[in-house]
This record gives C-alpha cells, structure tokens and sequence, in this order.
C-alpha cells in the first residue's frame, strides 16, 4: 500500500538571531539571517510523527537535549530539500504566511551562509505556482499587513489551543538557552494554525479582519469577499 500523500505542506522557520538591530537584520533582507529549525505540518495525515516534521540545524545537539518525541520526526536541516523534492513531485501545495517575503529567501541561501539550501526546490514551486503565502494573498486583496496571530483572533476565536504559542521575539531566546522543544512546538504550532485559518477562510463567503498600512501602527479593519486562498 502507498503511503497516503499530503493536502499540504504548511512551513514555517525560526532563526537563531538575537538582536536585529546589533546584526544589521532587515525582515525583507534574507542577509545575515540563521535558520534555527525549519518546521511542516503535512495537512491531511493523522500519525504526528508523519505529520510534523523538524528540520533542525544544530541536530546532534538538539537530539540529544530533547530525547525519545512521540509527536514528531526530527530530522537535520539538509534534509529539507530532499523532502521538499519528493512533494513538489507529488504536486503537494506548499502553505506558507508570510513566507514570500521572509522564510522562503532564508531557506533558498546555502546552508554556510544560514539557510538551508532549498533554492532549487522553492524556485521549482514558484514557477509551477504551488506556493500559497496568506499573508501576501491578503495584502494583495486589502494592502494591509495582517498578522497570524490577529488571523487566529478574528478566524478561529478564544480557545488557547487556536493561539499562537509565545511571542516571535522569544523564540531565539529560547533556542540560545537551549528550550528546543518550546521553540519546536511554537513554530509547529504556528504551521498548523496557518493550515486552520487558510480552511476557515476558504470556508466563509466573506471574512473580517483587521491590518495595517506597511510601516504604520494604524489598525484598521476591513470585509474581505472570497478570499484568494487557493492556488491559481
């Protein structure tokens, strides 16, 4: 029997980088970024160990820190790219927020240089429009920067379980005191809220949402018919 094939593969990174400001960093600049651990939740498959992946740069280390896991498969950051390969193959959609602009660049630099050499793999999704950002989709229908946790907010409503799991500016504190499974279990986290919001949003007619204009902290809040949540 064949193994059962994914809807989806929901990414997201984090990165070891302690102080952007110190570090020269720039969220639209892939330069200077370290990727931590790369996460998937393959969306449709019920084992945890098949479907949540981590890739992670420092893998010795953080194997041997977190011990026997039951809910996931932990793999080293080169294996990315091969992993990558075999969905792209299988025409399996890679969901990402905000992943345009940060995390796909990141994983595309070569693995001295902090990322994880998937430039090949994620030119190939681009170019056979496989990829789904949300965060670009919304921008694209209301040209506002709309957050995932206000996402989850507005779309999935008050359980604990449907929030994000620490605030992004802890994780790499996180990493560098060595709370692997923390930061692990955020970034999962954050992969399989991307995949609840995007079903939510696929299901309603129309949603409300709140964002804001690049570079302002107005908040403003708009009505979004027929979200553009599907590949093209």
């Amino acid at each position: 029997m064949n193994d059962p094939q994914p809807l989806a593969a929901i990414l997201d990174i984090e990165t070891m980088n302690l102080d952007m400001a110190a570090e020269g960093l720039s969220f639209s600049d892939p330069t200077g970024w370290v990727i931590s651990c790369a996460c998937v939740h393959l969306q449709g498959l019920q084992n945890p160990r098949e479907a949540n992946l981590v890739y992670v740069r420092d893998y010795g280390q953080v194997v041997a820190h977190m011990g026997e896991v039951d809910n996931m498969t932990i793999r080293p950051l080169a294996a990315l790219y091969r992993d990558l390969s075999r969905w792209h193959k299988q025409r399996v959609p890679l969901i990402t927020h905000n992943g345009t602009s940060f995390d796909l660049p990141i994983l595309s630099k070569p693995m001295h240089e902090g990322g994880a050499g998937c430039a090949e793999e994620i030119s190939r999704y681009a170019g056979d429009n496989l990829h789904i950002d949300t965060c670009a989709r919304l921008f694209e229908q209301t040209g506002l920067r709309i957050h995932l946790s206000t996402l989850c907010e507005m779309l999935l409503g008050t359980d604990p379980e449907d929030h994000k799991l620490m605030p992004a500016a802890e994780a790499p504190i996180a990493w560098s005191q060595s709370r692997y499974g923390e930061v692990i279990r955020y970034c999962i986290q954050d992969c399989i809220l991307t995949g609840r919001v995007r079903d939510v949003a696929l299901g309603q007619k129309s949603i409300t949402i709140k964002g804001h204009l690049p570079g302002q902290k107005r908040i403003q809040k708009v009505i979004i018919e027929n979200v553009n949540f599907d590949l093209e």
